[in-house]
């Protein structure tokens, strides 16, 4: 990227001239970054409104590592995972955090900014994947991706600044966001340089990426090999070059190099095939995999059985079968057009309600960039369909379906179509009303004001309506009760506090919002009663989930709404026994606590 030249003199003084051409490009770019920025870091300790209890748990676990290099269970610097309330969580997310506690402390800035930055290389990511799609469909053959300025640059930027998928997942403490970000880079990496030493470091992103969510561990590889497999096919362009001595070099020296990367990416994986790893890989897919469901093992018994049980009605009623449809079934979800335009993932964590995971407009353009690849070069179209496939999959095998949180990989790819098909609708545009070009600019701002009405829209909800009706999914309230038991302890510090579990991980929350001493937790441990690893019971508090377990005096309390109706029929006098009673409402203004202490 050159902005000045250097060829200029004046006398003994170089005079440095900039270059208006590239300055041209470079102020859409950076002002669509800056937007980019702002849509993902405004107001981002409060949209979405309250840490949700798995960010919370990175949260205390980065900040128990920077104080001890102990996890809270006292777990010494763990590489391929922590253990997180009965699941292991891959660690790479949870050292990112680290560094920003050490700078800006322990709070929702600290456990969202690793996401929110991959946010912005995800932006430039898919701008560059762009330029390269539309260089392709441009000149029919595979070049070198260049890292300059362009207008394929700005198109890609911009449909990846002001996507609604893309900015839900870079504001929260989303593992698969900075994956997406470590994958998506990698890639670019491996297709963009012959240079040894980068390409090297596209292998290790794609490692790390494996060490920061579930799916990855799936993706990477397979997109390792695909890239692979793509720089084997685009060697030979026609049936007479398979003759030449040329090309068998060519492919002998990528197969030498595909053979390192591979045996590299392998060796940097070694971690996640030990012994004492085991538990920590297969415990996830174990949990959430549709192999757990016993429906279609039952299906095809009875399909077998009812058919006499031949050799024949074992082969075609073989459980694989059934499996092997549900998988098909539920990838194909994933491509549903309701599903990325209109409707969007169910979980309120993944998507506000008001749209899908692209905004309705691209669906054009994503038609139209795709049709333009395909019929461009096969080759890379072929590619990018790999690079779905293999995203989708791991999705597919799990129980809940459609999931925008496994599936986040997909994004750069369906945005980069959207890019190619914005920029060759522009082309047509400029070549169809050549001569009239009032036309030509008509037809582009309408379709740049419906995306700004999509998009303002669905900000605009975002921003103002999401945080109340998604309140509860957020667990809001949690900081509210806690601050009011802490000041309660303060003032009464003989007394046991009771707090119950009726929102989730109640003793994650007390560590997080109190700042507590990961030492005293880590003490704790080995004598702790726990469910699923989740303490039960810290020191002089109690995480409860009836309200048979609460004493009768001298306590303080803090119960769910249900809670204290429960033990105010319990007990009539209640209100007489109280020398405190606070309400805790989330933004929806439901109440969700009551915070008492009994005298």
């Amino acid at each position: 990227m050159t902005l000045l030249s250097k060829n200029w003199y004046d006398g003994d003084t170089m005079i440095l001239r900039f270059k208006p051409c590239n300055l041209v490009l470079l102020m859409p770019i950076l002002m669509l970054v800056l937007i980019a920025i702002f849509l993902r870091f405004w107001r981002l300790d409060q949209v979405p409104p309250s840490p949700y209890w798995e960010e919370v748990a990175l949260g205390y676990d980065a900040y128990s590592i920077l104080e001890t290099g102990l996890d809270h269970h006292g777990n010494r610097l763990p590489i391929v995972a922590f253990e997180s309330f009965g699941d292991w969580k891959p660690a790479l997310y949870f050292y990112a955090v680290v560094p920003l506690i050490k700078f800006v402390g322990l709070n929702v800035w600290a456990i969202r900014l690793p996401s929110a930055l991959a946010g912005i290389l995800i932006v430039l990511g898919i701008g560059y994947l762009t330029a390269w799609l539309i260089k392709i469909a441009k000149t029919k053959q595979v070049l070198q991706m260049e890292f300059k300025l362009g207008w394929p640059v700005v198109a890609g930027v911009a449909v990846a600044t002001f996507s609604p998928w893309l900015i839900q997942f870079s504001r929260g403490g989303w593992e698969s966001n900075l994956a997406t970000a470590l994958i998506l880079w990698g890639v670019i990496l491996l297709l963009r340089f012959r240079q040894f030493r980068h390409r090297i470091l596209g292998v290790l992103l794609l490692a790390l990426a494996m060490y920061t969510y579930h799916a990855a561990r799936v993706i990477a590889p397979g997109l390792l090999v695909g890239v692979l497999l793509f720089e084997q096919l685009t060697t030979t362009r026609t049936i007479f070059d398979l003759f030449g001595f040329s090309t068998w070099m060519k492919r002998f020296v990528k197969l030498k190099q595909s053979i390192f990367f591979l045996g590299l990416l392998f060796c940097l994986a070694i971690p996640f095939v030990l012994p004492n790893q085991s538990q920590k890989i297969g415990h996830r897919f174990a949990e959430t995999s549709i192999f757990a469901n016993l429906d279609p093992i039952i299906e095809s018994n009875l399909r077998q059985d009812r058919s006499g049980n031949t050799l024949l009605s074992r082969i075609v009623f073989h459980r694989y079968r059934y499996f092997g449809q549900q998988i098909l079934s539920q990838a194909l979800t994933h491509l549903s057009p309701d599903y990325l335009f209109l409707s969007g993932d169910a979980n309120p964590r993944h998507n506000p309600g008001i749209g899908g995971l692209i905004l309705p407009i691209n669906a054009i353009f994503l038609i139209w960039g795709l049709s333009t690849l395909i019929i461009a070069h096969k080759k890379t179209a072929l590619l990018l369909t790999g690079w779905l496939i293999i995203t989708i999959l791991p999705a597919a095998t799990s129980a809940a379906v459609p999931h925008a949180l496994r599936t986040l990989a997909l994004a750069p790819v369906w945005l980069s179509f959207i890019g190619l098909g914005w920029w060759t609708a522009f082309e047509f545009l400029k070549t169809r009303f050549k001569y009239q070009r009032l036309w030509s600019s008509m037809l582009v701002s309408l379709c740049i004001f419906i995306y700004g009405f999509f998009f303002a829209r669905y900000f605009l909800y975002y921003i103002n309506v999401y945080p109340t009706t998604s309140s509860s999914q957020w667990q809001s309230g949690y900081e509210q009760m806690i601050r009011a038991v802490n000041d309660r302890e303060i003032l009464s510090p003989q007394k046991n506090v009771y707090i119950a579990r009726a929102q989730g991980r109640p003793a994650i929350y007390y560590w997080f919002y109190t700042q507590t001493d990961p030492i005293r937790v880590q003490r704790a441990e080995a004598t702790a009663q726990k469910d699923q690893s989740e303490f039960l019971e810290f020191e002089n508090k109690y995480f409860i989930d009836r309200v048979d377990q609460l004493p009768v005096s001298s306590a303080i309390l803090a119960i769910s709404d249900d809670q204290y109706r429960q033990l105010k029929n319990l007990r009539p006098g209640l209100e007489n026994d109280l020398l405190f009673n606070m309400e805790v409402k989330d933004l929806n203004q439901t109440t969700v606590w009551h915070v008492l202490e009994l005298k």
